[in-house]
């Protein structure tokens, strides 16, 4: 072997161990932080208000994804791309820490409004630069992981942060139980230490990875094309519009994902101890279901799993909806609400594991090599507005009902599944209709002629 090759080797075996070590730690800790049983519950006690706990959400979602509205623009002619990770992983840090900073200097006693303002502005941080540093994560990962590894570095990722996750599950059940007798939010606060920690591990892990030197390329495209480039996209690409229609309905159909902890507790007495045990079967089954998403994406299409999330959906949808009901008929046993409202929670996250698998491969499956960061642009840019549905959702849960919430929930459901049953395209060839197929193949031949090709100058 090589010494060239030796090093590519050695490349390829630090940023894998890196990437592992950063999606186990990083994803396990969301259980500790989790937005349905940890941060939505802990919003309510601060203000009171399910509109503001949906603003909050709304928040946290936005800062995830806005960043992908001009981060393909800005790394266009980057040719390294982990100093733009790693500036980003310090302004996580801080921001995490600083939101363990505020829930253990006790303002949350004198001034709760104030530490709400303040804990959105850390968490909005911090997913804000986790947005600036998504595309410069997955440049090195493509540069430091062959192809052929890269579905085994997701799923020791997901799986790892599973088994992790049980533990982290525990932990927050522990924390929050009564015999504990943390004065609030001391139990919270403690929470987002341990899951600062474990972040802190993760967005370091990933920073020590190594990036190959490569020739810096000039711009290709102006500002105003790039921003001009996705409703092109959207134009002229039929099986991204429909892709995008469908996704918006299961994104509005998962808005009362986030109230489902608080319904349990305003609603059927249940304890803060109670909703976070729901974190426990979240976390073994999801140990084991993106591995099985990706078996039956590969084996059936994305198409096909598309389907699949929008039954999860409606069924995560109809749970609660079940169990609103039944009280409104009569008396409802705690333990009865807990475990329906509890097993929405499970098949809710099932969905979006589901969805998230299905609809990235979708993307990459439809994209044109040389458009490809431009539909994963499109991609994060097009959830932006799909957060404001946090929003509506604390809007009729505090100003309607939650009955109404999960009723509206259950329509756009089926608005989804009708869609992605109707209009939506499979992809890959010889999977789905031999039609679709055919228009597919038309598209890509447009697409080559119609957008820049690699070497086009703006």
């Amino acid at each position: 072997m090589s010494s060239a090759e030796a090093d590519q080797v050695s490349l390829d075996r630090r940023t894998f161990t890196m990437g592992v070590v950063n999606g186990s730690l990083f994803n396990a800790s969301m259980r500790l932080i989790d937005a349905t049983v940890v941060v939505s519950p802990l919003a309510e006690r601060l203000v009171g208000s399910d509109t503001l706990v949906g603003l909050l959400q709304m928040v946290f979602k936005i800062g995830w994804m806005w960043p992908a509205l001009f981060m393909p623009y800005v790394l266009e002619g980057v040719g390294r791309r982990l100093p733009w990770y790693r500036g980003a992983a310090g302004v996580r840090m801080l921001a995490i820490w600083g939101a363990v900073i505020l829930l253990f200097s006790g303002m949350a006693d004198t001034a709760p409004t104030r530490t709400f303002g303040l804990l959105a502005l850390c968490l909005f941080l911090s997913t804000t630069f986790g947005g600036v540093s998504w595309i410069p994560f997955m440049d090195v990962i493509a540069k430091g992981v062959p192809a052929n590894k890269r579905g085994l570095l997701w799923g020791l990722r997901q799986g790892i942060a599973g088994v992790l996750g049980v533990g982290f599950a525990t932990v927050v059940s522990y924390m929050l139980s009564a015999e504990r007798g943390f004065d609030f939010p001391r139990g919270y606060a403690w929470l987002f230490l341990i899951a600062a920690c474990a972040q802190t591990i993760a967005l370091t892990a990933f920073s020590l990875a190594r990036e190959p030197k490569i020739e810096t390329k000039p711009r290709r495209m102006t500002f105003r094309m790039h921003m001009w480039r996705g409703p092109r996209i959207l134009g002229r690409d039929s099986a991204y519009r429909a892709f995008a229609l469908s996704r918006a309905a299961i994104g509005v159909a998962l808005m009362g994902m986030g109230f489902l902890a608080i319904c349990g507790q305003d609603r059927f007495a249940l304890s803060e101890a109670q909703t976070s045990a729901w974190l426990l079967p979240v976390a073994i089954a999801g140990a084991g279901y993106p591995f099985l998403w990706g078996f039956l994406n590969d084996r059936f299409g994305s198409r096909t799993i598309v389907r699949a999330t929008t039954l999860l959906v409606a069924v995560h949808a109809a749970l609660p909806l079940l169990v609103l009901t039944m009280e409104r008929s009569g008396h409802v046993p705690a333990s009865t609400a807990n475990w329906l409202l509890g097993s929405a929670v499970v098949v809710g996250y099932a969905a979006m594991s589901c969805y998230m698998i299905s609809s990235m491969t979708f993307v990459l499956e439809i994209a044109a090599p040389h458009q490809r960061d431009g539909y994963l642009g499109l991609h994060n840019s097009l959830a932006i507005p799909l957060a404001f549905s946090s929003l509506l959702a604390g809007a009729i849960a505090e100003h309607i009902s939650y009955l109404a919430l999960y009723a509206t929930c259950l329509v756009v459901a089926v608005i989804a599944m009708v869609l992605v049953f109707t209009i939506l395209p499979e992809p890959r060839p010889g999977l789905g209709e031999e039609e679709g197929a055919d228009r597919l193949s038309l598209l890509d031949q447009l697409r080559a002629r119609t957008w820049p090709k690699p070497g086009r100058r703006a």
